[in-house]
């Protein structure tokens, strides 16, 4: 038996030590042979040179959960029975959808599953 976190690591661990470094039956090389190459190419192929790092990692981490898009009620947001609230969602209450405004509007909820602490709600006018 293992822990979530035990299971990610055994996984991570199989990835990037095994899996990465063996010969892939579609490729014919290793995919982390692919990569390089892929990035920095070779005499025959033009590489697309390294990616810039985000500005804002956790961002990046968040957009990466599974989402739902949710109404903003009286009393927060419910997902799978539990229920969130922060004043932040208060002037979106019973808000309208602007293209059907006879439609409420949905908001788009994120949410880790290994932490149902929190839950990460997309403002429409600000982007964050």
């Amino acid at each position: 038996a293992l822990t979530i976190r035990e299971l990610e690591q055994q996984i991570v661990e199989f990835f990037v030590n095994i899996y990465h470094l063996r010969a892939h039956s579609e490729l014919g090389i290793p995919p982390i042979k692919r990569w390089e190459l892929g990035i920095s190419g070779d005499g025959a192929v033009k590489g697309t040179g390294n990616f810039d790092v985000p500005e804002d990692p956790q961002r990046v981490r968040i957009e990466f959960l599974p989402f739902e898009e949710r109404t903003i009620q009286p009393y927060g947001i419910c997902l799978n029975g539990v229920t969130y609230y922060d004043p932040i969602l208060d002037p979106h209450v019973g808000s309208t959808d602007p293209q059907f405004p006879s439609r409420k509007q949905k908001f788009t909820i994120r949410r880790d599953p290994r932490d149902i602490s929190k839950v990460y709600f997309l403002d429409p006018a600000t982007h964050q």
